[in-house]
């Protein structure tokens, strides 16, 4: 194979590719990009709001029926790929109109295959050959994001923010660098949509990233994260609409500070729910199988607590998506058929996290939260502590008055200082 590090790949998320001027503003900075000399992948997600008016067309269609099995989520997943596929030929004609050689390929052409159900596919691997002969010819290749296949040649999708995934593994894949193009100026103390005053970071351990992704910072996926932080992707966070810099995520030993804040940022996830499931302890593997089977769908947890009660019961808690549920809900209760267990679901709730660095060693930073949410009559429970986040289930209702007050507290609003990374 080529010598791929100087490959750069540009994601384009649905808010950069809403009009006809967003399209045509994504194919210069390719133009550019590729006139530069270095060979350029772009991945693409659905246009604006396109795979919620998929949804919505599907379910004025007719429900879900309880026993419809995965040949539903089979057509669900056909149906949402055209949102990708679109873009896709879209920026592919914008950029021949300009002279660029291009080829738009969706994420199977591409070589991209997955495993797991639908809706919720994870990478396996990618077959390099397809994309690297495009840029051996000179093309631009444009790839459809969120979407992979399986071992029958089926699509399947890989769950909201998929297209980050796409990105930064075809990125890991060549061993170049991969660019995050969206609506705000990089990463920021906190969802700047919400908090005003929130500054913007020039630079974030990968470690943190990740940490911030899955606490709900929608500015890049969380297995995206992970995935770049495990790789050492070089990755960069940027808005297409302005010349800004961006965040770079780098790593902490050479590049992070020692007087950086301990506290990063301030996270939320509103898409939360609290599950608590109470089985006799006779049932000594339930809490094992509890978690095997939301595994099996794929479905990650938070927060999770395990214990024994009184009279000789095991009362398993955790958080989960609450976009979740309705598939928890059904493996689980496949799970429980004919067994003698109770399970209760809080959905009103809210995550809200501390992200940053040595919060163990900062026990103070948990403290301050507690004492900040108590005395502006937040209730927080389910509280859970870690080296890089520290996080509380909170009213939702409340959920952005406890992210401006801990901004706040922590002092998160002032100018950060202008660090020299890598770009």
């Amino acid at each position: 194979m080529s010598d791929w590090t100087e490959l750069v790949v540009h994601k384009y998320g649905g808010t950069s590719l809403t009009s006809t001027q967003h399209v045509q503003r994504a194919a210069a900075q390719l133009d550019r990009a590729q006139r530069g000399g270095r060979p350029v992948v772009a991945v693409v997600s659905a246009r604006g709001k396109t795979t919620d008016e998929l949804l919505a067309e599907a379910a004025a269609i007719g429900t879900r029926p309880s026993d419809a099995g995965p040949g539903w989520d089979r057509e669900i997943d056909q149906l949402l790929a055209c949102g990708e596929n679109s873009s896709a030929a879209l920026l592919a004609l914008a950029l021949r109109s300009r002279g660029v050689p291009t080829v738009s390929l969706s994420g199977p052409q591409a070589g991209i295959t997955t495993s797991g159900r639908h809706g919720a596919g994870t990478i396996n691997a990618i077959d390099p050959s397809r994309i690297g002969g495009l840029l051996r010819d000179g093309n631009v290749a444009v790839v459809s994001g969120f979407q992979a296949a399986n071992r029958a040649g089926d699509v399947v999708t890989l769950g909201r923010g998929g297209s980050d995934t796409t990105a930064v593994a075809i990125a890991a894949e060549f061993g170049g660098q991969c660019d995050i193009f969206t609506d705000v100026d990089g990463v920021h103390t906190a969802d700047p949509r919400h908090i005003p005053d929130a500054g913007i970071l020039a630079a974030v351990d990968s470690r943190v990233m990740a940490e911030m992704a899955f606490a709900g910072a929608r500015v890049l996926h969380s297995r995206a994260a992970a995935l770049a932080a495990a790789k050492k992707l070089r990755l960069r966070i940027r808005n297409s609409g302005t010349d800004a810099i961006g965040t770079t995520i780098v790593e902490r030993s050479d590049h992070m500070p020692e007087n950086a804040s301990f506290v990063t940022a301030v996270v939320h996830d509103l898409d939360t729910a609290a599950m608590t499931i109470r089985c006799p302890a006779s049932n000594d593997s339930l809490t094992t199988d509890v978690f095997a089977v939301l595994a099996r769908e794929n479905i990650s947890t938070d927060l999770v607590h395990v214990a024994d009660s009184d009279p000789g019961d095991v009362v398993m808690r955790f958080s989960l998506k609450r976009s979740e549920l309705p598939i928890a809900r059904a493996a689980l209760q496949e799970l429980f058929y004919g067994k003698d267990s109770i399970v209760h679901v809080v959905d009103r709730v809210a995550k809200v996290s501390l992200v940053g660095a040595g919060l163990l060693n900062r026990p103070d930073s948990t403290a301050l939260m507690l004492t900040t949410l108590s005395a502006n009559a937040i209730r927080s429970s389910w509280v859970y502590t870690g080296q890089t986040r520290t996080s509380v289930l909170v009213p939702e209702d409340r959920a952005l008055d406890a992210v401006a007050l801990l901004h706040s507290a922590f002092e998160l609003g002032r100018p950060e200082p202008e660090l020299v990374v890598p770009v």
